[in-house]
């Protein structure tokens, strides 16, 4: 991964790999559980696993 795209931010900015480890704050998301939402849709625990359809938690799929 070379470039995080984060939109709930008052303006959309792209980040390189460079920019995304100085990155520091927002609502407590990791990069995981953003990557997680921007793939399926739905929350992820810190780790970035998604809830299925099943009750459980998987990773999330392209």
């Amino acid at each position: 991964m070379n470039k995080l795209t984060i939109k709930d931010l008052d303006i959309a900015r792209e980040l390189d790999k460079h920019q995304m480890t100085a990155f520091s704050g927002g609502m407590g998301r990791t990069p995981q559980q953003i990557l997680a939402w921007e793939m399926t849709g739905k929350p992820a625990t810190w780790q970035g696993l998604v809830l299925g359809d099943d009750n459980r938690l998987h990773v999330p799929t392209i």
